[in-house]
């Protein structure tokens, strides 16, 4: 097979994982598992940027996977279903579908975007899906533009001028709801040609490698600068307007490392109203850990209150038989992202690191524990609700 080394349409592709390796060489990755895991989200990010830069057009728009338990760069909610899809701003759109009962469904207008070779940027404007009007099964339709169509009377929402893209999602905290559906179509453009062209193609693969390289740049030095911010010491404040998050949500940062027999005890008050709270945990490259198959995150459904009105959860690597476990999954450092969405206060919740030998006695008595078929029940109730949505 001749090699591809000096390909001049695969060379931004080369050029990415060129720089990548050179990345973990600068990292000295001790530990061959760190190295493997860097590896993986290397090729994440660029299995992620295909997908977005190929799956869909600016001429024939789709939604398609974003960031999911498949992509899970910076650290996605499980209970999220991401899709991202390309937008023109001049152009006009028709959104339609069935609302659904999700607490948060929103549709973001964003800068940025994999087809432009650049990372996604600030909320430039958001539509949400669940006040949205509806007849009595549910069904609604709506036009996106930059000016209302000419004798169109229907529901119409007016583009923002500098958006590029568009970040569907939808959140839910259980099997009692569902997810909306939401269809796309373009009005004012025929789709593209089936067939890409040299010059097309090339561009694309340009734009994917370029994505997928600002990504890494951005997930490996993201947690440095949670780190400067006090992040290791405690929970703080991490402002991600600026990457497209829910405008009325409050996002919480924290650093662990944990030796083997410690845990953190993470412990918190309420607010009075919020519509949906989760925290969960991600690895030291930012990326979500296995929620499935691991019980890696909780919100405020499954999460079991104590008597004093307080939550608190364990966080290590093997089940201390305590109800609100969060698992590691065998990662040494990695850290937690907390989440108050649509709330009338945003708490900071406590953390401090104990000994697991001592973890009962640092519990209130009436703290809820766990069995292991208890567990095993728990946890075959829980792959079955995420593998029945579309992640």
């Amino acid at each position: 097979m001749e090699s591809t080394a000096n390909d001049p349409a695969f060379g931004p592709v080369i050029e990415y994982l060129a720089q990548a390796r050179a990345t973990a060489k600068r990292l000295g990755y001790k530990d061959p598992a760190m190295g493997a895991a860097y590896d993986k989200q290397v090729l994440m990010l660029l299995s992620l940027a295909y997908v977005e830069v190929f799956g869909t057009s600016l001429e024939a728009p789709d939604w398609v996977p974003h960031i999911s338990f498949y992509f899970p760069w910076g650290s996605p909610n499980p209970d999220d279903i991401y899709r991202f899809v390309p937008m023109d701003a001049g152009g006009s759109y028709r959104f339609a579908g069935v609302k659904g009962t999700a607490p948060v469904a929103l549709i973001t207008m964003r800068k940025g975007g994999a087809h432009l070779g650049q990372i996604n940027g600030r909320t430039l404007g958001e539509i949400d899906l669940t006040t949205i009007e509806a007849d009595g099964e549910g069904r609604y339709s709506f036009v996106l533009s930059a000016v209302r169509p000419e004798g169109y009377a229907g529901a119409w929402y007016e583009t923002h001028g500098e958006t590029q893209s568009l970040l569907y999602r939808s959140r839910t905290s259980g099997p009692g709801q569902s997810d909306p559906v939401c269809t796309i179509e373009r009005l004012d453009r025929l789709p593209d040609a089936a067939m890409l062209g040299p010059e097309a193609s090339a561009h694309k693969i340009a734009m994917l490698a370029s994505y997928a390289a600002r990504q890494n740049e951005l997930v490996l030095g993201y947690l440095n600068g949670v780190r400067a911010r006090g992040g290791a010491e405690g929970f703080i404040f991490d402002d991600q307007s600026g990457y497209g998050s829910v405008t009325n949500q409050r996002t919480l940062m924290h650093l662990f490392e944990l030796a083997p027999g410690e845990a953190l005890i993470l412990e918190t008050e309420l607010p009075r109203e919020v519509r949906y709270w989760s925290v969960q945990l991600y690895d030291a490259h930012f990326s979500g850990i296995d929620y499935v198959f691991r019980q890696s995150s909780l919100n405020g459904v499954n999460v079991r209150v104590d008597a004093d009105g307080r939550a608190r959860l364990v966080v290590c690597g093997s089940d201390p038989g305590v109800a609100n476990w969060l698992d590691t999954g065998a990662w040494k450092a990695g850290g937690l992202l907390w989440r108050w969405s649509y709330a009338d206060s945003y708490p900071l919740p406590a953390v401090r690191k104990v000994k697991l030998a001592d973890l009962a006695a640092c519990l209130p008595a009436d703290t809820a524990r766990i069995g292991v078929e208890e567990r095993r029940e728990a946890m075959s109730r829980r792959i079955a609700y995420y593998q029945t949505r579309s992640r």
